[in-house]
């Protein structure tokens, strides 16, 4: 998950302190320009740490300034951390994401190497827990006496630009989600019902026919795509939107937003089903949750 749409929201919202953070060490980050990454010469701390709400922060600070300048938040299985062996001139490493193509390099600025191994191994832990596989052992380096010297540009093998993913959400009515949901189950095994497989880009097409579901979309929209509807279009059909899409899905799944949809209001039901990934118990509890009563129905028309 590691992305706008989840992490980074708050850039300064929290600061680093040994009792908080699971594990932090000396680092420089890097910057990818095409195939190459370049390093920034400022000297950094990564660390990690759990907020309040569970979920699980990937953070550079400058530590000159204090500046928090990267804080991801990762979803479980979805990240690994690992030594890049192209590079021969410093300790690089590359943290890859499995829903996106993002990237986030940086090189070890402590001067002894002997941890490098085990701070890689631990990042790895934190992020998916004990079972992820550990980083490819080091060819073992001579340990420095003064701090690490940044590593050289080094071609990113393999890798494509970071992207930033970010992606347009609405209010869809009851029964439109209920439906897509059921057009997506009733083929597939409850598993594999995620976010990403039950809007599509033909359910969008479908749904932005409705003048009711569009009207009620752009309530949640920003004013330059308000009575748009190609614009709007284009924008749920986008990369960047069907990327946002992917990351969201695993974060679902991961089980890590049951506290977030009940901070939004949804009801214990919804937040339930959200703690447990459970993607068509949630849109199920929404739908029964904003579904009038056939009595309430009854008293209204009667009232009519």
């Amino acid at each position: 998950m590691a992305l706008p749409l989840f992490g980074g929201l708050q850039p300064n919202a929290h600061t680093s302190t040994p009792s908080k953070n699971l594990i932090e060490f000396k680092a420089g980050k890097m910057t990818q320009k095409g195939k190459m990454v370049h390093p920034d010469t400022r000297k950094g701390t990564v660390y990690i740490y759990k907020s309040e709400d569970g979920l699980t922060h990937f953070c550079w600070k400058d530590r000159t300034s204090g500046e928090l300048v990267d804080d991801l938040i990762i979803f479980p299985d979805d990240a690994d951390f690992s030594r890049v062996s192209q590079c021969t001139t410093g300790r690089v490493y590359l943290m890859k994401f499995r829903s996106s193509s993002r990237r986030f390099f940086c090189w070890m600025q402590d001067a002894n190497d002997e941890k490098d191994d085990a701070n890689c191994k631990k990042v790895n832990e934190l992020l998916n827990g004990p079972a992820a596989p550990a980083a490819a052992p080091e060819t073992p380096v001579t340990s420095r006496t003064t701090e690490a010297k940044p590593a050289t540009t080094t071609p990113a093998a393999g890798t494509t630009p970071a992207t930033t993913a970010s992606g347009a959400a609405g209010g869809l009515s009851s029964v439109k989600l209920q439906e897509m949901l059921d057009a997506v189950s009733s083929g597939q095994q409850k598993e594999s019902v995620t976010p990403a497989n039950v809007i599509t880009k033909d359910v969008v097409d479908t749904l932005l026919k409705c003048p009711d579901t569009v009207s009620k979309l752009e309530q949640h929209l920003p004013d330059q795509l308000k009575g748009n509807k190609e614009a709007l279009r284009q924008t749920l059909h986008s990369p960047q939107f069907q990327q946002g899409l992917q990351l969201f899905s695993t974060a679902f799944k991961s089980g890590q937003l049951g506290p977030v949809m009940k901070s939004l209001g949804f009801t214990d039901a919804a937040g339930n089903a959200a703690a447990g990934g459970d993607f068509e118990a949630f849109v199920k509890a929404v739908a029964e949750a904003t579904t009038p009563a056939k009595g309430d129905v009854q008293e209204d028309m009667a009232l009519d």
